[in-house]
């Protein structure tokens, strides 16, 4: 792209998707300087930056988003830190991680949200902090967090997903009531 069409594409920006991607400018950059085992991608306009683990259909994602899941209300945003599985298994996948929950929490240092519904294809388990993004000044605490915790999700996830095996699983069933 030249110079010219990119000026004209930022001009075209929203306020909302500049604010993004200056975030993640901003995020990328501290995670090179801070030399992190978490290596980012090219920085875009969205709410999310996705970051690999070592597994295909399994990711760490990196959330700035204007509704915060923590108090359930737009007045204040939040940052996340995630594993995202998204492969054909993420069910089975998130039941074999879900079942060694207590020792993952342990290890991780903090509860994890655990999160699948039945219609969304995609598993999470991620940790969430209200911040509000429109804030600059805030930044440097937010990369710093987001860094830490995308690092003990790395630290945490990294070698059981890769021994993740769904052939023989089964999914959880209920006790039928008489």
């Amino acid at each position: 792209m030249t110079d010219a069409a990119k000026g004209i594409a930022e001009a075209a920006m929203s306020a909302t998707k500049q604010l993004q991607l200056d975030f993640w400018t901003g995020f990328a950059e501290h995670m090179k300087a801070a030399e992190s085992p978490v290596k980012t991608i090219k920085p875009s306009p969205q709410h999310w930056m996705s970051m690999g683990i070592g597994r295909t259909g399994f990711g760490l994602e990196a959330i700035c988003a204007s509704y915060s899941s923590e108090i359930q209300s737009y007045e204040q945003g939040e940052v996340r830190a995630e594993l995202k599985i998204a492969d054909t298994h993420a069910k089975a996948y998130f039941q074999l991680l879900h079942a060694d929950r207590t020792a993952i929490e342990q290890a991780f240092g903090e509860p994890l949200n655990w999160y699948s519904q039945d219609d969304v294809k995609a598993c999470r388990v991620f940790i969430a902090k209200t911040a509000d993004i429109q804030d600059r000044d805030q930044w440097p605490a937010l990369f710093e967090w987001l860094q830490l915790r995308l690092e003990r999700l790395r630290a945490v996830f990294r070698e059981r997903i890769k021994a993740l095996d769904a052939t023989d699983w089964q999914p959880e069933t209920t006790a039928e009531e008489p």
